[in-house]
């Protein structure tokens, strides 16, 4: 059988068939050949056939061409416009939020990058009708020749610096959760994978940092979030030390906060965050303020939205009992817990201050100068004194001693500043004498 009676064989064929698929075209000639034709001509005809069904979908193909929708087709034409004309890559054009609207047959595509809209500013291509055009609207402005992102404007090099930026970071993450997961790095560990987004303006989200100068410490903020973790649970300090506990120094750019994430046993989480910055700065009170406190989905506590979910003691500690030690311990579980630090301002003397017996000796001859009394009187009185931060004394709370004689008569009341020792206030509880 020549090339001509395999090719009008085809026809005859498929003259008479409907289209459904090419199984039904093999297996329609495999039927119409079966016990008439050799297995060679059979290889042939198959040969045939294959090639005619490539050449025809070529065919179909080339005629009918690759049909984009008109949305699609602008959006090419406008990509092709902020390529030719401002340089940016297809890769960096990905980054942006692409906008179109439509007005007859005219259509405007508006490009931005809303995480950095002031520097990038936003890019509006008309077409439809004419030649397309591109127009920015930090046009005219100077754009730094290099890619620095400090710049306050960000032509492409700085968009292709920032996607860059985001993309080893990516990767960087990744290699650390192929290494054995990113919650097993130490603080210093993960802020060294993130420190390269710090060249950023600013962080889209929050990033791993390391502690400031006068940040309370990791462990500082572990031992506040035990002390909320040991109260939600009631169990004792010793056992809420032996839960496992995750710390992380995190930054959203307005401020950095520790996240303390406890692991328990039965699958349980408890998260705790607080802020890194003391809660009464310069005053010695190693605490920070407490910001949230979720008890697995269930949330505690959280500063911002005004929830406060989490049990204080049933009865206010007796301070008058504490030698200055525990008074400050116990000022630091307070805050720790929600409590006001202008109510639990109670702290230890520290380097600067001056020592509690020049405190008393110096209210002694305080009190003798202005009210006319003995020291022999004074030594007869009960004697009390605090260490605190005093938020009535200025601006700025100052550090402080407070030292009190009383009897079953009089109550003297003197507050002298902890750094030089100078009287601020002498008070008779019968009748305040203001010494400034």
């Amino acid at each position: 059988m020549n090339s001509k009676t395999i090719r009008q064989a085809i026809d005859d064929r498929l003259q008479t068939m409907e289209w459904h698929g090419e199984t039904s075209v093999w297996r329609s000639l495999r039927s119409s050949s079966r016990g008439r034709a050799s297995h060679r001509v059979s290889v042939r005809l198959a040969a045939a056939l294959c090639a005619m069904t490539i050449l025809a979908c070529a065919t179909a193909l080339a005629a009918r061409g690759l049909l984009f929708s008109p949305r699609q087709t602008a959006s090419q034409q406008a990509h092709a416009l902020m390529q030719s004309q401002y340089g940016f890559s297809e890769e960096t054009l990905a980054l942006f939020d692409e906008t179109i609207a439509e007005d007859g047959g005219s259509w405007t595509i508006t490009f931005t990058l809303p995480a950095y809209a002031e520097q990038a500013g936003a890019y509006t291509v008309r077409g439809g009708s004419g030649v397309a055009r591109a127009e920015w609207s930090h046009d005219g402005a100077e754009v730094s020749p290099d890619a620095a992102l400090s710049a306050p404007i960000w032509g492409p090099m700085q968009v292709e610096r920032m996607r860059v930026l985001y993309h080893e970071h990516a990767e960087a993450l990744a290699a650390a959760e192929a290494k054995g997961g990113y919650g097993s790095l130490s603080i210093e560990e993960k802020a060294a994978i993130d420190a390269p987004l710090l060249e950023l303006p600013h962080v889209v989200g929050v990033i791993h940092v390391l502690p400031a100068a006068d940040d309370i410490t990791p462990e500082e903020a572990l031992e506040e979030a035990r002390g909320i973790y040991s109260l939600e649970r009631g169990i004792s300090a010793g056992a809420a030390a032996q839960v496992p506990a995750a710390v992380s120094l995190l930054s959203d750019g307005n401020e950095s906060y520790y996240d303390v994430l406890f692991t328990e046993a039965d699958g349980g989480s408890f998260r705790v965050l607080i802020g890194a910055a003391s809660a009464v700065p310069d005053s010695g009170l190693r605490v920070g303020t407490l910001l949230r406190v979720e008890d697995g989905a269930r949330l505690l506590y959280d500063k911002a939205e005004g929830v406060n979910a989490i049990p204080g003691p049933e009865e206010d500690p007796d301070v008058d009992a504490m030698t200055h030690a525990e008074r400050a311990a116990c000022a630091a579980e307070q805050i720790a817990a929600g409590g006001d630090p202008r109510e639990w301002n109670y702290l230890l003397p520290g380097e600067g201050d001056i020592a509690e017996e020049e405190a008393v000796a110096l209210a002694k001859e305080a009190i003798s100068a202005r009210l006319g009394l003995d020291q022999d009187a004074l030594d007869a009185m009960t004697l009390e004194t605090r260490f605190w931060l005093d938020y009535d004394l200025g601006e700025e709370p100052v550090r402080a001693w407070w030292v009190r004689f009383v009897d079953n008569i009089n109550d003297y009341q003197v507050t002298l500043r902890a750094g030089d020792g100078r009287v601020e206030s002498l008070d008779l509880m019968d009748g305040a004498l203001g010494v400034g």
